[in-house]
């Protein structure tokens, strides 16, 4: 399925459910006739990789989970 909070569905990719081997296919058959689609997921994965993603982010995500660990 991915990991949810990376990646969304029909937004940044598109999620199969575990063990489905049709879901995968039809969604690589997609991907591979739908040059817009799979353009469209590009630029909006890369958009969430450098909204949410980067070291910054993380190393201040991690910065406030240890802060409310702590309190």
């Amino acid at each position: 399925t991915g990991v949810p909070f990376a990646n969304k569905d029909k937004k940044t990719g598109i999620i199969v459910e575990p063990n489905s081997v049709d879901q995968l296919h039809y969604a690589i058959k997609k991907l591979l006739n739908d040059n817009s689609l799979r353009s469209k997921l590009g630029r909006n994965a890369k958009k969430r990789v450098n909204e949410k993603f980067t070291v910054e982010k993380m190393g201040e995500s991690y910065f406030n989970l240890y802060n409310e660990l702590l309190k």
